[in-house]
């Protein structure tokens, strides 16, 4: 069956449930032939397993992702080294989806395993749910992947993500010099309970393979730990984030600055929304919108702030008055203050909430 001696010894000992086609093929290598006694234990094994809801996506995912979704479930802790793109379990869906039309092109089923790279990012807050620790190469977040909207979104789904109390994200800078990450990217999968059965998640080109291989595990677990010490602190790593969001979004900063004049320069700050919601803003859309998918605008402690309001959870641009006034006394399709719900330059250099 190819099973992995630790798959076996988990459903063994009761750690995960086995289907009744699996079941049948082992109860003869048990010395249960009798044809009364196996439909009991089939009859048990239907009714006490039900399929969880990764497995739906067997027609699609590689068995060897569908299998590591089963350990990943049952871990009690996970540390992932990523030298190229966004850990899986970290991607936005839009970025999931650049990522797997790439490797994959169109009219594949990039999009059905760009949603099942999405919906397992609820292992990362569910009950009981283990401890993440994320290495990643700085490459990883200067790389665009999609557009630099899509590259910006996913940077502050990052920040978010590493203000769980059980994941941690950290960052291997360029300036770091060589470190003990050209093996690629791997995960070490442990399990406090049966530490034995810990095993490593390894990506190739040749393809993804478990191992469970105690010696194997150990040697990757050891050179998580050494490329670790490498990384900045988690505070740092996430500073560094905000910077690239930042940067990633330098564009729209210099459209402004080219409104503005050469008088006006400014920083553009990228923020989490859970971050900018803690200020209760009263967000109002664009009246020259002619569907729901818009800018929209609010007034917070002197600053206009803008988001996208077809991606609520996204990212907040941060602009001072004067730039903003002046991008919108630029662009005349924009209505003027009390027209519509744009500040105009008196509204946002006011420091209140518009209306």
């Amino acid at each position: 069956m190819e099973w992995s001696l630790s798959k076996m010894n988990r459903i063994e000992k009761a750690k995960t449930g086995i289907s009744a086609n699996d079941l049948k093929v082992l109860l003869p290598l048990y010395g249960i032939t009798d044809k009364e006694r196996t439909e009991e234990l089939l009859t048990l094994a239907r009714a006490a397993r039900q399929s969880p809801w990764w497995r739906g996506y067997g027609d699609v995912a590689p068995t060897t992702l569908l299998e590591l979704i089963d350990y990943e479930s049952a871990a009690t802790s996970i540390s992932q080294f990523e030298p190229m793109v966004v850990p899986g379990i970290l991607q936005t869906e839009e970025y999931a989806l650049a990522v797997l039309r790439n490797s994959y092109g169109e009219g594949s089923p990039a999009e059905r395993l760009a949603d099942l790279r999405t919906r397992r990012r609820d292992l990362l807050t569910s009950e009981g749910a283990p401890s993440f620790s994320f290495v990643l190469d700085e490459s990883v977040i200067r790389r665009l992947v999609g557009s630099a909207a899509i590259m910006g979104r996913q940077l502050v789904h990052l920040v978010t993500l590493g203000d769980l109390p059980n994941v941690t994200i950290r960052v291997v800078t360029f300036t770091a010099g060589l470190y003990p990450g050209t093996k690629g990217p791997f995960k070490v999968i442990e399990f406090d309970d049966e530490p034995e059965e810990d095993v490593v998640f390894l990506e190739g080109p040749r393809g993804d393979f478990i191992s469970d291989d105690p010696g194997e595990t150990a040697s990757y677990r050891e050179t998580f730990n050494r490329i670790a010490q490498h990384a900045l602190g988690e505070s740092e790593s996430v500073g560094l984030l905000r910077k690239a969001a930042g940067e990633v979004a330098l564009p729209a900063r210099n459209a402004v600055w080219a409104a503005a004049g050469p008088n006006v320069r400014f920083d553009l700050h990228c923020t989490p929304m859970a971050d900018v919601e803690k200020s209760r803003p009263v967000w109002r859309k664009s009246s020259a919108s002619q569907s729901s998918d818009c800018a929209e605008v609010a007034i917070v402690d002197g600053s206009v702030l803008v988001r996208d309001s077809a991606r609520r959870d996204g990212v907040v641009l941060t602009f001072p008055p004067a730039a903003w006034s002046a991008f919108v006394a630029s662009h005349r399709v924009l209505p003027r203050s009390g027209t519509g719900c744009w500040p105009g330059p008196s509204a946002a250099g006011s420091g209140r909430t518009p209306g």
